[in-house]
């Protein structure tokens, strides 16, 4: 009984935090008042979109596994649960020229910047740094399925939308929730399309490393709408 009991407090203390002390930057406190879940991918405009939502960045960037545990059982099944993906090589891309532009200028993404500024350019990056232990060492370059699956590989979500169709899908979740508001653009990085970065042999790599995203998102290199 006690067991349940720290349980319930514990979940209770996770779901009212801020992050830095102020509710605007990081809460999860929408996901109660509007019963959903969102899972936000790195580079996949999911700050503009709970931004948009909430008003805030809600959960920041929480795998789906660990909203099972923060939220009861009845709750993680009756809460409306969504994320945004992206095609692997364009949502690359992005992360790349979001770390060498300073990320959120918070301590995570200058350190992550600090490991990458050697390479001389992308193909660089990606044919020296970008091996399988590397990925875990930030956040921004993790693969999507660690976001949206659980360990058995089941993607306990009830929408994914997509980075190429965001705003069509942006009004399908807004709806959902009864919010009434405009999708922001926030967080762009300062670049070109991103099929200008890649090469027959950087192509390969991303495929390689992202193979499970690509199987699970049914992506391929041509698939994805360029936009900031």
């Amino acid at each position: 009984m006690d067991d349940v009991k720290d349980l319930r407090e514990l979940r209770t203390s996770v779901r009212a935090f801020t992050m830095y002390g102020k509710p605007e930057v990081c809460t999860l406190r929408p996901y109660d008042e509007y019963r959903c879940i969102f899972v936000h991918v790195p580079r996949t405009a999911g700050f503009a979109l709970a931004k948009s939502l909430f008003g805030n960045a809600g959960g920041s960037h929480i795998p789906v596994a660990t909203y099972r545990d923060i939220f009861d059982a009845d709750e993680f099944e009756s809460y409306l649960k969504f994320a945004v993906v992206r095609n692997p090589w364009d949502r690359l891309v992005s992360a790349y020229r979001y770390i060498m532009d300073g990320g959120g200028q918070v301590e995570h993404d200058l350190e992550m910047q600090a490991k990458i500024r050697p390479y001389e350019d992308f193909g660089h990056f990606v044919r020296s740094w970008l091996v399988p232990s590397a990925l875990k060492d930030g956040i921004h370059f993790l693969p999507q399925h660690t976001f949206i699956s659980l360990d058995d590989g089941v993607v306990p979500l009830d929408y994914v939308a997509r980075y190429e169709t965001l705003p069509d899908d942006f009004r399908y979740i807004a709806q959902r929730l009864g919010i009434q508001a405009p999708l922001q653009h926030l967080n762009a990085s300062n670049r070109t399309a991103y099929k200008d970065y890649y090469d027959a042999e950087t192509i390969d790599i991303v495929a390689d490393l992202y193979s499970k995203d690509l199987e699970l998102l049914g992506y391929d290199f041509e698939n994805s709408q360029f936009r900031h």
